[in-house]
């Protein structure tokens, strides 16, 4: 969820640090850390698991976390990943 003083989801933040600094494996790893919060969040704010499931809101914001990990995890490995130097 957004920090209402920042204005910013630390959720992307840390899908987008974890994925350029070490690719795809731990991409997915950020992203289900990452949605586990967020239903922890929804729970935690009195919501049940099937209502998280069919809410549009949890499930847009799971799906944003599921593409943003991917994309950086897919360009780490396209861009940055083959241009290694060896040596």
């Amino acid at each position: 969820t957004v920090n209402q003083y920042t204005g910013v989801d630390f959720a992307y933040v840390y899908i987008i640090a974890i994925g350029l600094l070490y690719g795809k494996s731990q991409s997915a790893i950020s992203i289900f850390l990452s949605c586990a919060l967020l239903c922890y969040k929804y729970i935690y704010h009195g919501a049940d698991w099937i209502g998280i499931l069919y809410q549009v809101q949890p499930m847009v914001h799971m799906a944003t976390y599921l593409f943003l990990g991917t994309m950086v995890g897919y360009i780490y490995h396209r861009i940055l990943g083959s241009s290694i130097i060896i040596g």
